[in-house]
């Protein structure tokens, strides 16, 4: 007698091919995140949101410094502050613009790398977006686009690029978390085709496979004491890159092969 554990464990080993392919799959797609983000933390300084946004810290920057040294040097007098008291502020302000400055200029670097590795994802930001006129903003083509790119995942990897340890770990765990699944459903999809002659079954043995591509057909003959059976399973790789998150579908199917 053949139990349903064991027919799962036969029908998983011999979906290895789309395990490992999905698993090979997964791990490009992280690696291609990562290297978008070296791209982007090479060219965002090159971009004209970056030149406008550096300028205008840098613009505020000096403009606050030479009023503050303005008041100190008395070149500026206040009309609603004593002398000292203008003073004691001004230098205080004036250590501020300076502790400030350089987070600035490093929020502006951060988030200029943020938005070119989005864009090299083909993801189109809000202040880009050309809007067709009577169309509704959830209609629009870059709208749809958008959304198309986040459900694949590709934007959160960037979130995970800081360090390779972290890159590693988190790719790591969707890998583990990705193959747990896809051999959940395998396991399903086995057990609620089999469930109702799960009794009976005497022997069950591999007919044919094919594998391309992590792609598979299998069949099996199952033989009860007094019935044959062809039980079949496909798999293909779906979704990825501009779709949605690469995944593993299976279906299952069970025929009576007639005496």
């Amino acid at each position: 007698m053949k139990t349903i554990s064991q027919i799962q464990q036969e029908v998983l080993a011999t979906a290895q091919v789309t395990l490992d392919e999905l698993q090979a799959s997964i791990e490009k797609f992280w690696e291609q995140g990562w290297e978008r983000n070296e791209e982007a933390k090479r060219t965002c300084q090159s971009s004209k949101w970056y030149a406008n946004n550096i300028s205008r810290v840098i613009r505020d920057y000096a403009s606050y410094k030479n009023l503050y040294e303005k008041i100190l040097s008395g070149e500026y007098v206040s009309q609603h502050q004593s002398r000292e008291d203008a003073v004691a502020e001004a230098t205080k302000q004036l250590e501020k613009n300076e502790e400030s400055f350089p987070r600035s200029l490093n929020h502006i670097y951060q988030t200029a790398v943020r938005r070119t590795y989005y864009s090299l994802c083909g993801y189109t930001h809000e202040d880009e977006m050309v809007h067709t006129p009577g169309v509704r903003y959830d209609r629009q083509p870059e709208y749809i686009r958008n959304k198309e790119i986040q459900a694949s995942g590709v934007l959160s990897i960037y979130f995970y690029c800081e360090s390779r340890e972290k890159f590693y770990a988190k790719r790591d765990q969707e890998v583990r978390l990705t193959i747990e699944q896809a051999t959940a459903k395998l396991k399903l999809q086995v057990e609620k085709k089999l469930t109702p002659i799960k009794d009976k079954i005497q022997s069950f043995d591999l007919i044919s496979f094919k594998g391309q591509q992590g792609n598979y057909v299998g069949e099996w003959v199952i033989r009860t004491e007094d019935t044959r059976y062809i039980f079949k399973t496909s798999c293909i790789l779906a979704g990825g890159y501009n779709i949605q998150c690469l995944h593993a579908r299976y279906i299952a199917n069970l025929k009576q092969v007639k005496k």
